[in-house]
């Protein structure tokens, strides 16, 4: 995946976190974090699948 992409959703959901700490209503709260917790699980799966991709070149090289 691409760096640039990979960036923006962090970006994202730094912006989702920062909603959540301010949201006064706890339904805005909990779906929030929820949707942010779903997109920083996602990063993590993308960032390992292109850092064993990049190691695996490596390798075959």
């Amino acid at each position: 995946m691409d760096q640039k992409l990979i960036d923006n959703m962090k970006q994202r959901l730094i912006r989702l976190r920062r909603v959540a700490a301010i949201a006064h209503d706890n339904s805005v709260v909990e779906l929030v974090t929820q949707t942010a917790d779903e997109i920083e699980a996602d990063l993590r799966s993308i960032e390992g699948e292109v850092e064993t991709s990049t190691t695996s070149a490596m390798t075959q090289s």
